[in-house]
């Protein structure tokens, strides 16, 4: 978008030397016009950036390296092995 300013800028510039445009109407244009619309292009650019921002999803946290809450310190778990299911237990003879 700069170089199509720039390039309008230069074409006013020509045509202003050549006399196919009065000095008066170059002057106001590179004067107010051109710093009016890098002041929009500028803002339009910030305006895309935040907007960009907002719509990309967000980036995974990186685990954490300290060693207090790192899972990379600790040994991988094992899975537990189902409990086996316990004798009954025989009964006490009682005195008489």
């Amino acid at each position: 978008m700069n170089e199509k300013l720039i390039a309008y800028a230069r074409l006013v510039a020509i045509a202003a030397s050549q006399n196919q445009l009065s000095d008066e109407v170059a002057q106001v244009f590179c004067k107010d016009a051109v710093p009016q619309l890098l002041a929009e292009i500028e803002v339009l650019t910030r305006v895309n950036a935040k907007f960009d921002a907002l719509l990309t999803p967000p980036k995974q946290e990186a685990p954490c390296e300290a060693t207090i809450c790192s899972n990379r310190w600790k040994a991988p778990e094992e899975p537990k092995a189902a409990k086996k299911p316990r004798k009954p237990r025989k009964k006490k003879a009682r005195a008489k």
